[in-house]
């Protein structure tokens, strides 16, 4: 390991997503269907799968807010 070089990653390991991060009026939640959301992440996904790799993590950490995302996400 002492020869191994450091990656960059296209996820900040200093940010924390969390449910408390997600939506909670209705004003949040209509601003954020602008967004298409779900749309984007599935897309993200399919280009894991076999072109990029290295988005995997931060694809899988926001695939965990595809029913209520916030701005943050």
């Amino acid at each position: 390991m002492k020869k191994c070089k450091p990656v960059s990653i296209p996820l900040d390991p200093s940010i924390q997503l969390s449910r408390d991060q997600c939506s909670t009026t209705p004003e949040e939640t209509t601003e954020m269907k602008k967004f298409l959301y779900q749309e984007l992440i599935g897309g993200l996904i399919w280009l894991t799968t076999g072109s990029q790799p290295d988005l995997a993590f931060a694809v899988r950490s926001l695939s965990r807010f595809l029913d209520n995302p916030g701005m943050t996400h």
